[in-house]
């Protein structure tokens, strides 16, 4: 148990290793690099901004939660099709009845349908 207490002592150590601040890295041109440290680029206020919004972000995903739709899917797409197959009996029906001067339910009937492709198959 101490053996492995240690392990992970040292891979602890191991992982977190600060760069050195006088290290001897120079830009392209010749000139001595001046980097800044991650202290020094994010002032205090900036970090506590950034760990308010990863907080508020990672409570965002933990409350999402799914909600259940009252008009499902699938159910949306039978009420569309069943609207869309109104809107075409209607329109022939209203096709037939009004604009062709005969009976309105004719226009349904299975003996009209076979009129109109024996015309169509004669020529």
């Amino acid at each position: 148990m101490a053996a492995d207490l240690l392990k992970k002592e040292q891979n602890e150590n191991t992982a977190i290793k600060e760069p050195e601040e006088n290290t001897a890295i120079q830009e392209p041109d010749g000139s001595p690099a001046v980097h800044e440290t991650a202290e020094e680029e994010a002032s205090p206020e900036k970090s506590t901004e950034k760990e308010e919004k990863e907080t508020r972000k990672s409570r965002r995903k933990r409350k999402r939660k799914y909600k259940i739709r009252r008009f499902p899917i699938l159910l949306r797409v039978i009420v569309v099709l069943i609207l869309a197959a109104a809107c075409v009996a209607l329109g022939l029906m209203v096709g037939y009845g009004v604009i062709g001067d005969g009976n309105p339910t004719d226009a349904l009937e299975k003996q009209t349908w076979q009129h109109i492709l024996d015309i169509i198959q004669k020529e």
